[in-house]
C-alpha cells in the first residue's frame, strides 16, 4: 500500500516569505486598481471624488470598459488609444494573476516546506491543479502588478488624465443619511411641540 501524502492547509503555517509576499500581491493590486479608477474620472474630467463615487463599487472588467469607452471619447491620438490598450491588457494579466493567487488554497508539504497552490476550475468539468511556488515568484508577480498601475499611472500624467482633487470647500457633512435622519427626528418634534 502506497502512504497518502498529508499536506498541511494551515494558512498561519505558510512560510513567512509566502505570506509576505500575497500581501504584497494583494497590495500592489489595490494601488493598479485606485490607477484604473483615477483613469475613469480623469477622461471624463471630473475630480477624485465624483470619480470615487461612480467606480467604487464597479467590478474590475466594467472598469476596463468604461475606461476604455470615455478614453476613446477623450483622446484624439490613435496611437494613444492603442497604447492605453496595452496598458490595460498589462493591468489585466495582472489582475488575473492576483485573482489566482488570491482565491486558490493554500498548503505546505511538512516534510520540506514547500509551498502549494491547489487552483480549481468547474468550467463544463470539474478539475484540480496543485502547483508548487515560492516567493520569488510570487514577488515576480507582485512587481508584474506593480509596475502595469505605474505605467499606466505615467501614461496617464503624460496625457493630462489625472483627476483634480475634490475643492476644500466641498462640504457633505450636513447631506449625510445619518444627519438628515436626525434633522427629521427634530423637525418632527418641534412640529409636534407647536400643536
Amino acid at each position: 500500500m502506497v502512504p497518502i501524502k498529508v499536506y498541511d492547509f494551515e494558512p498561519r503555517n505558510l512560510p513567512k516569505e509566502i505570506l509576505e509576499s500575497i500581501g504584497l500581491i494583494v497590495a500592489n493590486a489595490a494601488q493598479t486598481e485606485n490607477i484604473t479608477k483615477q483613469a475613469i474620472a480623469g477622461c471624463l474630467g471630473i475630480d477624485m471624488e465624483y470619480g470615487g463615487a461612480l467606480t467604487t463599487h464597479m467590478t474590475a472588467p466594467l472598469r476596463f470598459d468604461v475606461l476604455k469607452a470615455v478614453a476613446e471619447i477623450k483622446l484624439d491620438e490613435v496611437d494613444d488609444l492603442d497604447e492605453l490598450d496595452a496598458l490595460l491588457e498589462n493591468c489585466k494579466a495582472g489582475f488575473a494573476e492576483r485573482n489566482r493567487i488570491a482565491h486558490c488554497s493554500w498548503c505546505r508539504d511538512p516534510s520540506d516546506n514547500l509551498t502549494f497552490i491547489i487552483e480549481e476550475s468547474a468550467r463544463e468539468t470539474y478539475a484540480m491543479k496543485m502547483t508548487a511556488i515560492d516567493a520569488g515568484k510570487l514577488k515576480q508577480e507582485a512587481d508584474y502588478i506593480y509596475w502595469a498601475g505605474l505605467d499606466l499611472y505615467e501614461f496617464l500624467s503624460r496625457n493630462d488624465l489625472l483627476p483634480d482633487y475634490p475643492p476644500s470647500d466641498r462640504q457633505r457633512d450636513h447631506k449625510s443619511k445619518a444627519t438628515r435622519k436626525k434633522s427629521r427626528a427634530e423637525r418632527i418634534k418641534r412640529q409636534k411641540k407647536k400643536k
